[in-house]
């Protein structure tokens, strides 16, 4: 018994051995193995760094590359910085002449009464924003114009605006069977006619032909001398859409490089072309005019009433005076209608 024990004890010991020979074996063969591959990754970088390395004169040129991009960065962030401060400054002049006059009462439009500025960056922001509101304002100002909602029409609407002050709408609608392409072709040149004055007897100066063709090559911006103390600063634009092409033009109340006018008054003219139909579409003209200003101060309907009292003897209660201004200036918005009704013969 005792000898199977030994025997048995001594079998295991040399099975232990020749299995601890065996890991020991595997080991040194992947220890030699990892160490090639380390011998090689080694000589394959160290040529690697040889070849690659550059010499001083080459770093040198690289490093004064990277300098001149890092200054032209540096000049364009500048550049961007300085333009971005001056739209702030002409952004606050704008806002600046929009603030209501202490001296004027509020009004439904005050906007109405801006000022162009001088700097060039301030004239070509003060321009679009003045076109881009009137365009943004246009079903607001066809609300208030009351159209009625289908048919010809050609009248004038005097409306009070409050503290005792008129506002004046020319109206003129017009209804055609046709395309709104089709006439957008036919009436675009009569009403750019209009919205250059080119049928005024009033001759007009074309003026920051540069600026303005910056923004938009469909826009112009003139000015009418109607008096020494009178000039008409008009901005013109047009705004086409997939069913609406809106022309319109209006005046700036004053340009801080031309005269200062001492009398003046909102004008503010839309032309809204929209389609109506398959092979339909309509014309709706808005001649707006605010009250006259007159060095610096709103004229109400008591103001306005007093020359015609002067001039005729009657006086006038307010709605009698706005029906008189009603029937005597009717004639405009039915030459306006006529002027771009596309008689037979224009189609």
């Amino acid at each position: 018994m005792d000898n199977e024990v030994e025997r048995k004890r001594e079998h295991q010991l040399l099975r232990n051995r020749l299995k601890q020979r065996r890991h020991q074996k595997r080991f040194i063969s992947a220890r030699d193995e990892l160490k090639a591959q380390i011998d090689e990754l080694t000589a394959v970088l160290t040529s690697s760094i040889e070849h690659q390395r550059l010499p001083w004169k080459e770093v040198v040129i690289a490093l004064n590359d990277a300098t001149k991009d890092a200054e032209a960065t540096r000049d364009e962030l500048r550049r961007q910085y300085n333009e971005t401060r001056l739209k702030m400054v002409a952004a606050m002049q704008l806002t600046s002449s929009l603030m209501q006059n202490p001296s004027m009462p509020p009004q439904s439009f005050a906007w109405v009464h801006t000022t162009l500025a001088a700097d060039p960056i301030a004239r070509k922001l003060g321009l679009d924003w003045f076109t881009q509101h009137m365009y943004h304002n246009t079903d607001r100002l066809l609300d208030y114009s009351n159209f009625p909602a289908f048919g010809d029409d050609a009248d004038v609407l005097v409306r009070s605006c409050g503290n005792q002050c008129n506002d004046y709408l020319g109206r003129a609608q017009i209804e055609y069977p046709l395309q709104l392409e089709v006439a957008y072709s036919l009436l675009k040149e009569r009403i750019w006619n209009f919205l250059r004055g080119d049928n005024m007897s009033y001759i007009s100066e074309m003026l920051d032909t540069q600026i303005v063709s910056s923004i938009d090559t469909k826009m112009l911006y003139r000015r009418m001398p109607f008096s020494a103390v009178d000039s008409r600063y008009y901005v013109a634009r047009e705004f086409i859409a997939q069913d609406r092409i809106v022309f319109l033009f209006g005046n700036f109340a004053q340009d801080a490089l031309h005269p200062t006018n001492k009398i003046y008054r909102p004008r503010l003219f839309w032309f809204v072309l929209e389609r109506t139909g398959k092979n339909r579409c309509r014309l709706r003209h808005i001649a707006y005019n605010g009250p006259y200003v007159v060095n610096d101060k709103v004229q109400t309907w008591l103001d306005e009433v007093v020359t015609h009292e002067a001039l005729t003897g009657e006086r006038l209660t307010r709605k009698q005076y706005q029906k008189h201004l009603e029937d005597s200036t009717r004639w405009m918005s039915q030459a306006d209608w006529h002027a771009f009704s596309l008689k037979p013969d224009s189609l």
